[in-house]
């Protein structure tokens, strides 16, 4: 898949070594939630290659291809043990466009210990392509991946993954 548009703050923080998967990198260079989880020795999951390095306005694309969606802001960021409020941004992934009237869910889980949350997250529809997710329960320290799946209105479905090492 050849990917046209903006540079993607998940493009440039893999230039940094720490890139949508995760993965260390240069502490110097890292944005600072990079580099307190790889410069932890008691980080419970900061060199997890799987865990994302948390940056306002970072971008996922769908799993097929069908949409892009930006992490404008976490709040606490970034992502910590306990409530979380996020507000993302989906855009049609082919022409750029942002798209409202979607039917979004989201569900945090931790796959190293095959369990998720009992809290369901609500979502908010903001306008221009917005949206906010809350409460996201992020409730113990270790990896989370939390599964955004998508539904447009003419049917199209896809998923976007965001997976933050979480402190205890």
């Amino acid at each position: 898949m050849k990917h046209r548009g903006p540079l993607h703050a998940g493009f440039a923080l893999a230039l940094l070594g720490c890139g949508p998967a995760g993965g260390g990198g240069n502490a110097d260079l890292a944005p600072p939630s990079c580099s307190v989880q790889a410069a932890s020795a008691l980080s419970t999951c900061g060199g997890d290659t799987r865990a994302a390095c948390y940056a306002p306005g970072m971008s996922q694309p769908s799993k097929m291809g069908l949409f892009s969606v930006s992490l404008l802001s976490a709040e606490p960021g970034p992502p910590v043990k306990g409530f979380n409020t996020w507000v993302i941004h989906v855009t049609d992934a082919q022409s750029g466009a942002s798209l409202d009237n979607l039917k979004l869910t989201a569900v945090p889980f931790m796959p190293d210990h095959g369990h998720g949350t009992s809290t369901v997250v609500m979502i908010s529809a903001m306008g221009g392509g917005a949206y906010q997710l809350m409460p996201l329960n992020l409730f113990m320290a270790g990896l989370w991946q939390t599964t955004i799946t998508l539904t447009a209105p003419d049917g199209r479905a896809d998923q976007v993954v965001f997976s933050f090492c979480i402190e205890g």
